[in-house]
């Protein structure tokens, strides 16, 4: 081989960088519910205004952040209609 036979390949084009808020919105939904919800319909919007990677992460914090607050909301009325039962009397 004397160099004029090797293949010359194109070089890779970089993959998009990747949002940070779209990675924050995933971490924080997982303890902030609501919030991290949020912060993935900003990331969202950014993602789709600057073309940054991160389009999953920031739906998956927004599915993830409103399972959790539903979670949340349903433990906390399971608990109060718990202690309204016990006490045997019905708010007024």
């Amino acid at each position: 081989m004397d160099g004029q036979d090797a293949e010359v390949t194109p070089p890779r084009s970089a993959a998009p960088r990747t949002n940070g808020i779209a990675v924050a919105a995933f971490a924080v939904a997982f303890v902030g519910g609501f919030v991290g919800s949020v912060l993935g319909f900003v990331a969202l919007r950014e993602i789709r205004r600057t073309g940054e990677g991160g389009r999953g992460l920031a739906t998956a914090a927004i599915i993830v952040g409103f399972a959790l607050t539903a979670v949340v909301w349903a433990a906390g009325i399971a608990i109060a209609v718990s202690i309204v039962h016990q006490s045997g009397t019905a708010p007024a």
